[in-house]
């Protein structure tokens, strides 16, 4: 939390879904606020399966496409 009482919840949910994920480390690629454009869009994580063929069986995970946003 910093001293304007706002809680600062993506690098704690970015190391969350690594976690969540450890076991497919070698198949996923995770970036941390992804800039979508010059502009100030930006996504909280982007996770990427390098491997199309990988099974993951996480509940998240079999919904998992190329690029998944969060």
């Amino acid at each position: 939390m910093n001293e304007h009482g706002k809680i600062y919840w993506h690098e704690v949910f970015y190391e969350g879904l690594k976690l969540e994920f450890e076991q497919y480390k070698d198949f996923l690629e995770f970036q941390t606020e992804h800039r979508l454009s010059k502009e100030a869009l930006r996504v909280d994580v982007l996770v990427i399966k390098k491997d199309k063929n990988i099974q993951i069986d996480k509940n998240i995970g079999k919904i998992f496409r190329g690029h998944n946003l969060f």
